[in-house]
């Protein structure tokens, strides 16, 4: 009798396990990812048609009509955030916007994000100023006498100048006190004042997701004092993967080393990313050329690394592929900063473990009327986003609990039969 209990017991586990490897073998379901740079840095320099952009943004999610943007900008249907399962954002730094973007993400699906308010406390606790009054006195000196310029001529000058010019300065102080000179215009008064707040801190970074959010994280790149810090939301995303949402170093005019951020930035992200079933989502700042669509390169030993490395991006290498931070962008244009067309949006997967659909840039329509500029319409961002759909192509064993449950007390048993 024991012999048979012992067949049966283990006959059945054996049927259970097939039943859950067969449900595991399935391709994974597809999933529509987005990349998309607002384009919404900073109100102390602010781009181009910021407020515009903004209640455009906010009108885009606000497809129900909801009173959380009611008298803004209207209400209007975009089909990307229809259509997306999890959304990459960049460049959303003020705290009213996010929490404005969170609620009406969460009218139209999305029931998981995930973003961080600050790396550091912020703002300040009223214990001490973000910047000692010794070293603001040391960096305007440097600043002026090295940048040639005052805060009544160019603050927004003067202040990259000093980043990049005075970097002995700029290493011996603190990132908080960096955010703080950055927030407010590289005035010193206010960053030797306690309380003032060292806001930009954060990342600028928020991810939305309709399918459950399991485990979530965050990671600053490691470098010991930043322009504004830069890193990475790591979220890991129920059906799907590892999504890895970032915003990477730009190319900046006086910055010699941006090259070299960007790259070592690249090398953290890929190996954070090695090993998982990962998708690398944002704005890298690292594109290729594509001559037939006048787009130029950026940071090409970032893109070549990544490549090197299994991470390829898939909207270069559509047939309609074209900038999506482009040159005859209004906004852009509305800049005296010279522009060149790139591809410095993607979405990076491993092909052997995901496979591929339909890549394509969006959030291209021009949605908005420009103040002060009379028939001027413009679009949501100086960014275009992209948007991928993938699933995985290797098969994922996931056995159902209770095929797990009784086999286990199957073989158990069968020790002490």
């Amino acid at each position: 009798m024991a012999g048979l209990a012992a067949e049966w017991l283990l006959a059945a586990a054996s049927l259970l396990l097939r039943l859950g490897l067969a449900q595991g073998q399935q391709d994974g379901e597809w999933s529509t990812i987005v990349s998309f740079n607002v384009g919404l840095p900073s109100e102390t320099f602010p781009p181009a048609f910021y407020e515009e952009r903004r209640k455009a943004l906010l009108a885009s999610l606000n497809s129900t009509g909801s009173e959380a943007t009611a008298g803004i900008a209207g209400s209007f249907e975009n089909p990307v955030w229809k259509n997306a399962d999890v959304v990459c954002l960049q460049e959303i730094f003020a705290q009213d916007v996010r929490q404005d973007v969170v609620a009406l993400a969460g009218q139209a699906g999305f029931g998981h994000n995930y973003s961080v308010g600050a790396l550091e406390a912020s703002p300040l606790d009223g214990a001490a100023a973000a910047c000692s009054l010794m070293f603001l006195r040391e960096a305007q000196g440097c600043a002026n006498s090295t940048c040639s310029l005052t805060l009544q001529d160019d603050p927004s000058a003067l202040l990259l100048c000093f980043l990049t010019d005075c970097r002995s300065h700029v290493e011996a102080t603190t990132q908080t006190c960096i955010n703080c000179l950055i927030t407010n215009g590289f005035n010193a008064q206010k960053c030797a004042h306690p309380g003032t707040n060292a806001y930009p801190t954060n990342l600028g970074l928020l991810l939305l997701s309709k399918k459950r959010i399991l485990h979530s994280s965050l990671r600053a790149y490691e470098e010991k004092t930043a322009l504004i810090r830069r890193g990475y939301l790591r979220a890991d995303i129920q059906d799907l993967g590892t999504v890895f949402c970032t915003h990477m170093f730009p190319s900046l005019d006086g910055v010699t080393a941006a090259a070299a951020i960007n790259l070592e930035q690249m090398r953290q992200l890929v190996a954070a990313a090695a090993g998982h079933n990962s998708i690398i989502v944002g704005d890298l700042n690292t594109g290729p050329a594509i001559p037939s669509a006048d787009v130029v390169e950026s940071f090409p030993d970032s893109y070549a690394y990544a490549r090197s490395q299994g991470f390829q991006s898939l909207y270069p290498e559509a047939a309609e592929a074209s900038c999506t931070f482009c040159m005859t962008n209004p906004i852009l244009m509305a800049s005296s900063t010279p522009y060149n067309s790139s591809i410095l949006d993607h979405i990076l997967i491993n092909k052997q473990v995901f496979r591929a659909d339909t890549p394509k840039r969006v959030f291209v329509e021009d949605v908005t009327s420009a103040s002060g500029e009379i028939g001027l319409r413009i679009p949501l961002s100086d960014h275009y986003g992209v948007q991928v759909r993938i699933a995985s192509s290797a098969p994922i064993i996931m056995l159902p609990v209770h095929a797990l449950v009784i086999a286990s007390i199957a073989v158990t048993t069968l020790l002490f039969v």
